[in-house]
């Protein structure tokens, strides 16, 4: 898996898209764009940005694996719906989470 293959799957993962990422990044769209398809990677400074707007580092976008995730198909929802929930929800699924794990 290359750079824009662990990019891609991040802001899949962060529900986010490329355009928020660009723009939080201080990064153009059309260079993330045209980057894609030159198959090139971004200087060092931008890769940085990328990385810290992504809550990674630079070296696992370079050179990580995406981590394999068993879904039954309820993972992506149910992250989804704990991101919508307020923080006293959040407590609660947690409590009952860890109820359910014993």
């Amino acid at each position: 898996m290359d750079f824009w293959a662990r990019l891609d799957n991040l802001i899949e993962f962060k529900n986010l898209t490329r355009k928020e990422v660009a723009a939080k990044a201080n990064f153009s769209y059309s260079s993330f764009t045209n980057g894609r398809k030159r198959e090139s990677v971004p200087a060092a400074d931008v890769a940085l940005r990328i990385a810290k707007v992504l809550g990674v580092s630079v070296e696992y976008l370079l050179e990580g694996e995406f981590p394999k995730i068993e879904d039954d198909g309820n993972l992506l929802e149910l992250i989804k719906i704990y991101r919508k929930i307020s923080l006293r929800d959040k407590s609660i699924l947690l409590v009952l989470a860890k109820k359910l794990d014993e």
